[in-house]
């Protein structure tokens, strides 16, 4: 998921673990702080929180859950247009590939295959 400065909007996001974020946006116009809720809500980032300042931050969802993400200038955050919150889904395993069928189990044994075809072919004589 790549978010511009354009796109970088206050909204809802579910994604799953192992994902990876990048947030894209003019460096020194914006940056981008993680937080908790406490601080996603005040737009306060708290004391610990380092700000990414790069303008191509790439971040890695490492577990599921909530996440949040705000950008500290001005009043970026606090009008509402620069905040994030990201539900981590759980990693999806890829489904099983479907079971081969072969004519012979699909059809059942040769015997029921020459009892179909005797049945089609007085059929087509009726027809």
């Amino acid at each position: 998921m790549k978010l511009s400065d354009s796109s970088y909007k206050s909204w809802m996001q579910q994604c799953c673990v192992a994902n990876i974020e990048i947030f894209k946006y003019s460096a020194g116009v914006h940056n981008v702080h993680r937080a908790d809720l406490a601080s996603f809500q005040s737009c306060t980032p708290s004391a610990t929180s380092n700000a990414l300042t790069t303008g191509n931050d790439e971040i890695t969802l490492a577990s599921e859950g909530k996440k949040w993400y705000l950008c500290s200038k001005a009043t970026h955050c606090a009008t509402g247009n620069m905040k994030l919150a990201i539900t981590v889904l759980p990693e999806v395993e890829s489904p099983a590939p479907p079971p081969e069928i072969s004519a012979a189990t699909a059809f059942g044994s040769s015997t029921q295959l020459l009892w179909i075809g005797a049945a089609l072919a007085a059929l087509m004589m009726m027809i």
